[in-house]
């Protein structure tokens, strides 16, 4: 193996350096070429010390190596460093056998070495085997153009590729492209070959990030011609056409760092790009157009704009002032953001087209949301004030509206209560809504309309940010642990086949708990569960094939630590189904002791239910259980005392 260490430090570092790796590395097998940088007698001759004392070390003058390096060379693969560069001979032994037995034109080094970048490699180096270098042609333009790899000594020849004497010159960019897309056979060693020296400046070296410094101080013309030799070097390939997003694009990536991290001659710098960006113009103008990223088209575009780099800084200045007024502007916009939920709910293929919708960025939709075996939606976001549109309901169903403010969360992904004022809704020109109502995100205003297969619904809305004319309604914040000894639960089946199911159409209770438990959907139908803590409820349910409807009214299933039911009494003082009174008295009902109305019905037919309960009080009637398993809990509401004296 021949390794070629360029060298451009002070004596002492380099004779350090060549003692420590002379007596780490097995000199009957691999040959050191030395090419210094540094040109001071001194060092002169020390190299020359060494290159009599060791017969497999030699020693290049750097500006001749560039060229006969190549030819120089004696061993099957060559490795390319510097003098921060630290050995692990058997790692280095691993990697030579590996190249030789799978007969590599490069062996790729383990890029982990690279903390920066460990994330992307992990992914990179977790491909197996041998490849391609082309197989991998997005992941060989992202990787740091280092080339402490092996390479073989005779693809280089063959191939007839420039190795740069220094490996932090800008040729080395060339030099990573052209080995790496003229193999035809590379592979992975996942192992350490190359160690991390203990100076500051070594991980840079070794990451093999370009070199700015170095950049700035040769002429901007030398620059320009390395880009020239890149993109013609993929193009005398016909490779230009396959690679052209990434080629472009790392062009334009190096045309920004260098302007972003030259600090000094920027109107030099700046003459001659605008020039080469005029002749990319002439030549690419589609492909750049098509291909570069926002960033880098945004930059090509501004360059062409001006003539000077105070002039670009202006522009940049300019739309950065416009991006902050922006994102100002689209923050305030949450507080006067509108989300419309729709459903076409039924079954499984009910859905919603739409029929008109405004072309401005101020609206967007998002269609199919919310899909399941009922049917699916759309989910509607405007920041306008208003909004009119219209949608075709596919499958007969129930239209649910859910009108609610902006979802806004905190760092911590907790929901932020924002409300919005809204004010008007008119929907098939009926007026549902007319005065002002607070709304957030997690308090909608809800409305349900049942509709036909290809109905077309007219959808108009208004609304206003959060003000002082706003109507806010400040709701009381009850102790949690008094709820069940005011919630009542209404149980509903339409009872028939499995089939058989009712949906709630309408509800003014907006807090009330809906659901439908697993237990309660069996051959007879499916059951509906709602509970409210309101004190009164009055919600309207369409029935789904012909049946036999039970509306079972209850307490809620209260249970303690060991799960066993605790009976919890509320008192029933009404119950309506379509206006006609069905219970008019106060009577307790609890979870196993519930009231119960029973009622035939028709396919599409619907019941409105009006109930209102209390909490048990002094007024209500309770009737005592013989019962020797009366539970302790209830003693003291059941136990009387007799005061008899004879005076």
């Amino acid at each position: 193996m021949s390794i070629c260490i360029y060298m451009n430090d002070e004596l002492e570092k380099i004779d350090s350096y060549l003692k420590d790796i002379t007596s780490h590395i097995n000199m009957n097998h691999n040959e050191i070429i030395c090419i210094p940088d540094n040109k001071e007698k001194a060092v002169l001759e020390l190299l020359e010390s060494y290159d009599k004392k060791f017969k497999n070390i030699f020693v290049y003058d750097s500006d001749e190596s560039e060229n006969n390096l190549p030819e120089k060379v004696n061993g099957e693969y060559i490795l390319l460093c510097d003098i921060d560069t630290c050995f692990d001979q058997m790692k280095l032994n691993e990697a030579y056998d590996f190249s030789k037995n799978n007969k590599l034109d490069i062996m790729i080094s383990s890029p982990k070495i690279n903390n920066e970048y460990s994330a992307f490699y992990d992914d990179f180096t977790s491909i197996e085997g041998i490849f391609h270098p082309r197989t991998l042609s997005k992941e060989l333009f992202f990787l740091p153009k280092n080339n402490f790899n092996l390479f073989k000594s005779s693809f280089i020849k063959e191939n007839e590729i420039t190795i740069p004497a220094n490996p932090l010159e800008w040729n080395n960019i060339n030099f990573y492209f052209e080995s790496m897309f003229l193999a035809k056979k590379a592979g992975f060693h996942k192992e350490y070959m190359l160690l991390e020296n203990e100076s500051p400046l070594s991980l840079n070296k070794i990451l093999g990030a370009v070199d700015y410094e170095n950049g700035r101080k040769k002429s901007f013309e030398e620059f320009f011609k390395m880009i020239d030799k890149f993109l013609n070097f993929f193009t005398d390939n016909n490779m230009y056409r396959i690679y052209k997003y990434h080629i472009l694009n790392t062009i334009f990536n190096y045309f920004r760092e260098v302007y972003e991290f030259n600090s000094e001659d920027n109107e030099c710098y700046f003459a001659g790009l605008k020039k080469r960006i005029e002749e990319f113009r002439e030549e690419n103008n589609s492909d750049l157009v098509l291909t570069l990223t926002s960033d880098n088209l945004k930059f090509y575009r501004n360059i062409l704009d001006v003539n000077s780099t105070n002039e670009l800084l202006l522009l940049d200045e300019n739309e950065r002032l416009e991006h902050e007024n922006f994102m100002y502007h689209h923050l305030l916009d949450k507080f006067n953001t509108l989300i419309l939920d729709l459903k076409n709910s039924n079954r499984e293929n009910n859905r919603l087209e739409i029929e008109e919708f405004p072309q401005d960025t101020k609206h967007k939709i998002v269609l199919d949301k919310f899909k399941n075996a009922d049917g699916s939606g759309l989910s509607v976001t405007s920041y306008n004030g208003s909004l009119h549109f219209k949608v075709r309901c596919i499958e007969e169903g129930n239209l649910k509206f859910y009108f609610r403010g902006f979802e806004l969360k905190d760092k911590n992904s907790r929901r932020m209560p924002l409300s919005i004022d809204l004010t008007r809704i008119i929907v098939d020109d009926e007026i549902i809504l007319d005065k002002n109502r607070v709304i957030s995100y997690e308090k909608p205003f809800r409305y349900n309309k049942d509709v036909e297969d290809g109905e077309i619904i007219d959808i108009y809305v208004e609304w206003l940010p959060l003000n002082y004319k706003s109507n806010f309604r400040y709701e009381k914040s009850e102790n949690p642990q008094l709820l069940p000894f005011n919630t009542a639960r209404f149980d509903i089946k339409n009872k028939g086949s499995k089939n058989n199911d009712i949906k709630i159409v309408k509800n003014n209770d907006k807090n009330s708990t809906e659901y439908c438990p697993i237990w309660f959907n069996n051959d007879e139908g499916k059951g509906t569960i709602i509970e409210s803590s309101k004190g009164k409820i009055d919600f309207t349910i369409r029935c789904i094939n012909s049946g036999t409807v039970e509306i079972t009214t209850r307490s809620m299933d209260f249970r303690d630590k060991n799960r066993t039911r605790v009976p919890i009494y509320v008192d029933l003082k009404k119950l309506k189904i379509n206006n006609e009174i069905v219970l008019n008295e106060n009577i307790l009902v609890s979870h196993d002791k519930p009231f119960k109305f029973v009622k035939d019905v028709k396919n599409n037919e619907k019941l409105r239910i009006q109930a209102e309960w209390t909490p048990l009080t002094s007024k209500s009637t309770y009737e005592v259980e013989e019962s020797s398993t009366l539970p302790l809990l209830l003693k003291p509401f059941t136990t009387a005392r007799f005061d008899i004296k004879n005076k």
